[in-house]
């Protein structure tokens, strides 16, 4: 569902930008919704799908968000598997910093409760979030359909004419640049799946650009939306 790593990153985004945590303004989607289809056509686009939570501040606010992405395979991201987890820290003057390391299990989980420990007997006084908690404010959410990035989006079409160049029209008509195109049969599928990846876009324009796909006669489902790294 995402709620523990948006319990994480909300944490994360307090201690980076110096503000109380806000886990009410996060966005949060899980994976629960990914479909095996969705595994493997990213597979065949050279992504793997991983459950990533961000946090992004700009002049604005701070953007908080835990959503399903199209990772590349050779991205160190998409090695993180089982307990492991990943973090990426990037700033205008540290650049980037990459960690990772066991984010449950019985020793990882002990000695996190060791070192809490360790704290309070040794009387550790220091701000956790860089001010004392009663100082801090709450960031300022920022609107998610303002912000803008690639996205996969795979349509499940019936087998006919003109059912690329419907979907591209509208895609058109909305101000949404395709990237790249993949159409490829897959067994026991009711439709032909049509995957497109596009160029960043603003997600306001795609939300609208989906919802007149999905009215198009010849597209049997919602079109399913997910976002590309872009790190």
């Amino acid at each position: 569902g995402g709620f523990d790593a948006a319990h994480k990153i909300s944490i994360l985004a307090a201690l980076a930008f110096g503000c109380a945590p806000n886990y009410a303004a996060a966005e949060i989607e899980g994976i629960d919704q990914v479909a095996l289809l969705d595994i493997k056509l990213a597979k065949d686009l050279g992504y793997k799908i991983k459950l990533i939570a961000s946090a992004d501040r700009s002049d604005g606010g701070v953007l908080v968000r835990v959503h399903p992405t199209l990772v590349a395979q050779n991205h160190p991201l998409a090695q993180a598997g089982g307990a492991l987890n990943a973090l990426f820290i990037e700033g205008t003057r540290i650049g980037r910093i990459y960690l990772q390391g066991p984010g449950a299990g019985s020793a990882p989980t002990a000695a996190a409760v060791a070192a809490d420990i360790a704290d309070v007997m040794t009387g550790a006084v220091r701000p956790v979030f860089q001010a004392p908690a009663a100082t801090l404010k709450a960031f300022t959410p920022i609107d998610p359909a303002k912000s803008m990035s690639r996205a996969y989006l795979r349509f499940l079409v019936k087998d006919e004419p003109g059912v690329i160049a419907a979907v591209s029209e509208t895609l058109a008509e909305a101000g949404v640049s395709i990237e790249s195109f993949l159409q490829k049969p897959v067994e026991n599928a009711d439709g032909v799946p049509i995957v497109l990846t596009t160029h960043a876009v603003a997600e306001s324009v795609l939300a609208a650009a989906i919802d007149r796909i999905a009215n198009l006669p010849s597209v049997l489902d919602r079109p399913r939306l997910l976002r590309i790294a872009r790190i």
